[in-house]
């Protein structure tokens, strides 16, 4: 099974499945299942171990990288939101401060991309400037 944002991403398929030709666009699903697994992978294939385990080394260092940023901003009660220029660091922090916390997901980039995996023409994303989250233009429309 494979869950993509239709939005940004194609994926050519044919009835809902998509057929890999290439070893290298299964090394490169198997590095995005390695970087996003939290702890465990499994397998049906006892003999898988050592594919896996010479993936997982490829990937090891980048996913060391992957965590979380931490950004803090002084509300500024006008309107609500959050801007650049009200960022502080966590130190500059007073007593009864009214302040907003940002954490935002760090992911890292696998060192191949599946080929069948393409960028959508005009895709998009679109943003309240909130840092809430991304908004589909499904929801906007309403």
């Amino acid at each position: 099974m494979l869950a993509y944002d239709k939005d940004v991403y194609s994926i050519a398929n044919v009835k809902g499945w998509v057929q890999l030709k290439n070893r290298c666009d299964v090394d490169a699903f198997n590095y995005l299942q390695l970087l996003n697994c939290r702890a465990n992978i499994y397998t049906a294939n006892p003999d898988s171990a050592r594919y896996l385990e010479s993936l997982h080394n490829k990937v090891e260092y980048s996913k060391s990288l992957q965590g979380h940023k931490t950004e803090f901003y002084i509300s500024d009660n006008s309107d609500g939101k959050i801007r650049d220029e009200n960022r502080i660091d966590v130190s500059e922090i007073k007593v009864n401060q009214k302040f907003f916390k940002v954490s935002q997901t760090v992911y890292a980039t696998p060192p191949i991309w599946p080929r069948v995996i393409n960028w959508k023409p005009n895709g998009f994303i679109m943003t309240n400037d909130t840092y809430d989250d991304f908004v589909r233009q499904a929801v906007v429309k309403k």
